[in-house]
């Protein structure tokens, strides 16, 4: 069915408001970018990473929990165009992050009911708001949008109607860089096999035997390829020494920190269990209703969709068991919000897909729960400011590590650093010639 022009004049309002709010964020982080690393940023200087060059062990060594392989590689060719230029890396950060929620819509509306785009370029408002702007001002925190990128285009290739070994191959190889992203990537490739199993059982009964055979083949291979991938992943992981004991899920302390972080997901950031629950809810009543509606008949649209719900609740999960221990307050950080974000635009394919039919009551829960997320995101709006603030305390830094290397500080730049900067680590940034000391030492000879 055609959209009306009742219909397209708001679809198109509503990518217009996007798209506006999209370019004055960029604005506001292109301007206020400083060129100076920022806590996790300092790793790259060690030994086995950006000395180490274009290596496999320099862009698989553990970091944290995380292999983090696609974002070695982008400060790699960065350090190889302008030294590594952080301010520009933050304003690539933000081109990743744009096209990460093109293609989470492009999946979501794929396949699926046709009132969804509109539904969810409504919601997509609140995921540019500065709710997210750690991750933006934060060079290394591309792991995180290349998780989710490739993450939403492995689901994609995954689940089709009419496969092909070209969505094989693409899946397998998005799925394999969502893993070398972070290690949320493993859990995600985990229910991504999971779900895909599934998928490929529903579908025994509806293919005919040639058919099925060269479907099975393929299902077979992706299967090999992704858990060699995970095994060879895990092959010489271990759990960092300086992380708390993990709390598994028999403990309220995991499921308190788990629903609070799922809350983040749609714009709360103070603490509450009730209000947690209340939109694990909102997520999980809509996937069980279409579950119901379809039964095997699951419409490709709506396996996308549940999988990645069900993907990212995994995530949280993992998350959950391996954070829960710090504080309960951390559930609310700024830079966890993005593991949560695609809850919300997820949530609102899943009500209109199951709602469809009935158009009042699709209208009434879609316009109650934008109204709900207009509260909880209001007092977000305020931290547009942030990125000025942090600029500021960026600067302070700058002159931090411009005394050290004139041999007048330390190295302790609390601004950028928990502690005192390692020596080695600003040390190796001297020998590599990186952006930041190139600017140091240029304003120093100019003094």
């Amino acid at each position: 069915m055609r959209m009306s022009v009742w219909e397209r004049s708001p679809t198109g309002f509503a990518l217009l408001a996007c798209m506006g709010l999209y370019f004055f964020h960029f604005y506001l982080i292109w301007k206020y970018a400083v060129d100076v690393p920022y806590y996790d940023d300092w790793a790259s200087f060690e030994p086995a990473q950006l000395p180490s060059g274009l290596s496999l062990a320099g862009l698989t060594v553990q970091n944290n929990e995380h292999r983090m392989a696609t974002t070695r590689l982008l400060i790699w060719s960065l350090y190889r165009v302008n030294g590594w230029n952080i301010a520009i890396h933050q304003t690539i950060n933000f081109v990743l992050y744009g096209l990460t929620l093109l293609a989470m819509l492009w999946v979501f509306i794929s396949d699926t009911s046709e009132h969804v785009g509109f539904a969810v370029l409504c919601f997509m408002i609140f995921l540019l708001s500065p709710i997210n702007r750690v991750n933006h001002f934060w060079a290394s925190q591309s792991l995180l949008h290349f998780w989710l990128l490739f993450l939403v285009i492995a689901c994609y290739f995954l689940f089709r109607e009419v496969e092909n070994w070209r969505d094989v191959i693409i899946a397998a190889v998005a799925a394999i860089l969502c893993m070398y992203s972070m290690a949320a990537g493993v859990v995600s490739t985990m229910v991504l096999l999971a779900m895909f199993t599934l998928f490929k059982i529903s579908k025994v009964h509806k293919e005919k035997f040639f058919a099925y055979r060269n479907s099975l083949m393929r299902a077979i291979s992706i299967w090999a390829i992704l858990i060699t991938a995970i095994l060879f992943w895990l092959s010489d992981y271990s759990k960092p020494s300086y992380h708390p004991a993990l709390v598994l899920p028999y403990r309220w302390e995991f499921w308190s920190h788990f629903l609070n972080i799922v809350a983040l997901g749609f714009g709360i950031d103070q603490l509450s269990n009730i209000l947690g629950a209340f939109y694990l809810l909102v997520v999980l009543l809509p996937m069980v209703g279409v579950v119901y509606r379809y039964g095997p008949n699951l419409p490709i649209g709506s396996w996308r969709s549940i999988t990645l719900t069900l993907t990212v609740l995994a995530v949280l999960a993992s998350v959950s068991v391996g954070r829960a221990a710090l504080s309960i307050e951390q559930s609310k950080e700024s830079r966890y919000f993005e593991l949560a974000m695609p809850l919300l635009p997820l949530s609102v394919v899943n009500w209109t897909v199951f709602l469809q039919e009935t158009t009042y009551w699709r209208r009434a829960v879609l316009v109650t729960l934008w109204i709900i997320c207009c509260f909880a995101f209001g007092d977000n709006w305020r931290q547009f400011r942030y990125y000025k603030r942090e600029a500021v305390k960026r600067h302070t830094a700058h002159a931090c590590l411009q005394a050290y290397y004139q041999g007048k500080g330390d190295g302790n730049c609390p601004t950028v650093y928990p502690v005192s900067i390692p020596p080695r680590l600003l040390e190796e940034g001297k020998k590599l010639n990186v952006s930041f000391y190139r600017r140091i030492s240029s304003q120093g000879r100019r003094q």
